[in-house]
């Protein structure tokens, strides 16, 4: 493996855990309804139960798909053109509508399990990132995102009230979206 690899699959994780969604808002909202001390079970559960969740469809993947991952190269293809779409979306995305975020119930550490296995975003982050590597190296996105997550949900964490009220919904949104949306074209690039 090439560094360039390395260093696009780090931004990609960087990338995919940092920018908003479904885990990034259970955290927001659970810090903005009941304070952070009493969302640590959410965010341990986040930063704990992504990265196993990652390493056991990279372990799975390892064994169902050893052999077509190494004749089928196509599967590179498909997660960088998956990557660029990702990358057009978020750069064409509008401002958030702060009243269309629903109140998240209030989760526990294991149900944040379940909630990883039911996230879209959390599968889509971890096909494109098990396809950009190859089977040697199927351990890396679980250490790199272990490492990058805790981090990046701990930021959505910290900074609810800036975010909610500074970013979200505001022209520094859609600057910070195509900031994000760049930086996954800056990780394509590496791929190639």
């Amino acid at each position: 493996m090439q560094y360039e690899w390395l260093y696009a699959l780090i931004v990609l994780c960087a990338v995919a855990a940092i920018t908003p969604g479904p885990n990034n808002f259970v955290v927001l909202s659970g810090s903005i309804r009941k304070w952070i001390r009493r969302t640590l079970p959410e965010y341990l559960g986040i930063c704990l139960w992504f990265p196993f969740m990652v390493f056991a469809l990279s372990l799975i993947s390892s064994y169902v798909w050893i052999e077509l991952l190494e004749k089928l190269t196509f599967i590179k293809y498909f997660g960088i053109a998956f990557l660029l779409y990702l990358a057009y979306k978020i750069f064409k995305s509008e401002k958030t509508d702060k009243n269309s975020i629903s109140p998240v119930k209030e989760t526990n550490f294991l149900e944040m399990f379940l909630f990883q296995w039911m996230n879209p975003k959390a599968w889509a982050m971890i096909m494109s990132t098990i396809t950009l590597v190859w089977v040697e190296y199927l351990y890396l996105p679980a250490i790199i995102f272990s490492l990058v997550i805790f981090l990046a949900v701990w930021i959505w964490l910290l900074l609810w009230d800036f975010i909610w009220k500074q970013v979200l919904g505001t022209k520094y949104e859609i600057y910070i979206n195509k900031a994000m949306a760049v930086l996954l074209i800056l990780s394509v690039y590496f791929m190639i």
